[in-house]
């Protein structure tokens, strides 16, 4: 009988599909693969992409078909942008029109109704929490106040490495997202919190491929598999801490026992803090829901310890692979500090600011920029893009474009020294946060924390490959996971820990 339901919701949605298509039969479409009934170009995607990462595997369908390309998965149209120049008008000549965010139902249950920043769709809301978090959450003097935080949580990782050192190697992912998630966590809650796990098993349960995915008609395949009650499981279970989080936020307020969350004082507000004043200053008409303060909530911790974590990771991969990078930025950082890394110097560090965007530019933290949908048609590229398209950047392989980077595929530092080419969204050959409207707005943020913490690993240990590994032979392959770019071998290196002032 479901299977039977499953047919008839297809054939239906995919009739619609079809008067949709005469519709716009009369547009200048992309070009793009040869489509199959009702799949679309699911099976170039699911069936037939091979031993190639899905981002790998879209480059390759670009190179034959070109830089705008159309896509039908199922039901869904969608069109992959693979050159800088289309980039740019998608996310700069014609921003507005591509400012949306599609919907899905994990997003619809695990973002509160889509009440955050990164996926709400364009309007009133997502405006004024845009807003909200540029002037008020992660302003520059806002993300100075979090310094000592910073600062102590870099004294405890380079504690734990020479805690963890060992002649087998020491597996830096985990000691790296310890630290994220401490700094994270203190900047927004005003205390570590274990939220990894808990996001970590939703984030798997929400990954893989269902058909509801790609026919929005066969959502209760969702209800029937047990998927949307598992979804919804996860989602308890992070409201649950939210809102332990918030209530003793709120109890601290009432009673003014610890650092006063009402007198102004930045050094003492965490983000928790300044998202109640939001909320009680709050103009009646347009109020800001605890819904809303949760989400936004969410959406920091998801953006600033995944990231932060692959970034540094794969910046020490690729100097271990390139030892004359790892020995100019050590030399650098060791030039620099005399007894320990300090905020303050991080500006001098002009090579290590270069290894980050090389990094970057060859290991964006997701090869795709979050999907964007058109609320309007528009041309790019010469093709006209429907309205309620879903528009997908893949700015890894923009970032490995030989048309736009000398030997595109070679760690290279050195391209970035004396140049002007920066990821703030003003450079479309390198996208890693985005640009436009929708460009990640917590970059600032983040940023210190990488620098931070690759200043720490490279002045206060030297760096060995296991068994006697050659450089050569580390093994950098990509994995692509839940939007992610990771290496499919987990990095493993041998601390040796510096005595300070030796050279």
């Amino acid at each position: 009988m479901c299977l039977l339901i499953t047919i008839l919701g297809i054939v239906f949605g995919t009739r619609v599909t079809r008067r949709r298509k005469k519709r716009a039969s009369s547009r200048n479409s992309p070009p793009g693969p040869r489509r199959l009934p009702i799949i679309g170009n699911l099976h170039q995607l699911v069936l037939l992409g091979g031993q190639l990462p899905l981002h790998q595997r879209l480059r390759e369908l670009a190179r034959a078909h070109g830089p705008v390309m159309r896509l039908q998965l199922g039901q869904l149209r969608h069109v992959v942008v693979t050159s800088a120049e289309a980039a740019e008008q998608v996310m700069r000549t014609h921003d507005l029109a591509f400012a949306s965010r599609p919907s899905s139902l994990v997003l619809e249950i695990l973002t509160y109704g889509r009440r955050d920043l990164a996926f709400a769709p364009y309007g009133d809301h997502w405006r004024r929490m845009r807003k909200l978090c540029v002037v008020e959450l992660l302003s520059a003097r806002r993300v100075l106040s979090f310094r000592p935080h910073r600062m102590e949580e870099a004294s405890k990782l380079v504690a734990a490495i020479s805690r963890s050192s060992s002649h087998e190697g020491v597996r830096l992912k985990p000691i790296l997202g310890t630290f994220a998630n401490a700094v994270v966590c203190r900047a927004a809650f005003g205390k570590p919190l274990k939220l990894v796990a808990l996001l970590d098993d939703a984030m798997v349960t929400a990954g893989g491929f269902r058909l509801s995915d790609v026919f929005p008609g066969l959502e209760f395949l969702a209800v029937v598999s047990g998927y949307r009650s598992k979804i919804e499981a996860h989602h308890r279970l992070l409201d649950s801490l939210l809102d332990e989080v918030i209530n003793d936020h709120m109890a601290k307020r009432r009673t003014n026992s610890t650092a006063k969350a009402t007198d102004g004082d930045q050094t003492t507000e965490d983000l928790v803090d300044v998202l109640l004043n939001l909320q009680q200053n709050a103009d009646p008409a347009s109020p800001i829901t605890m819904e809303a303060v949760k989400a936004v909530l969410q959406d920091m911790f998801l953006a600033g310890t995944d990231t932060t974590t692959r970034t540094i990771e794969w910046a020490m991969a690729e100097m271990m692979k390139n030892p004359s990078a790892m020995q100019k930025a050590q030399t650098e950082a060791r030039s620099v500090f005399s007894d320990n890394v300090t905020e303050e110097g991080l500006h001098e560090l002009e090579y290590l600011d270069a290894v980050i965007k090389e990094t970057l530019r060859l290991h964006p933290p997701g090869p795709f920029l979050i999907p964007r949908e058109s609320r309007e048609e528009a041309n790019v590229g010469g093709f006209d893009i429907p309205v309620r398209s879903q528009v997908l950047v893949n700015v890894w392989a923009i970032g490995r474009d030989p048309r736009y980077w000398n030997e595109a595929d070679k760690f290279s530092p050195e391209r970035f020294l004396n140049s002007t080419t920066d990821y703030r969204g003003a450079h479309f050959q390198f996208l890693p946060f985005g640009a436009g409207r929708r460009m990640c707005p917590g970059i600032q943020f983040g940023m210190v924390v990488v620098q931070l913490a690759l200043a720490n690993l490279l002045f206060h240990f030297d760096w060995k490959l296991p068994n006697e590994m050659k450089p050569e032979d580390l093994d950098l392959t990509e994995e692509f996971s839940d939007n992610a770019l990771k290496m499919r071998e987990t990095l493993l290196l041998i601390p040796v820990a510096r005595r300070i002032g030796s050279p």
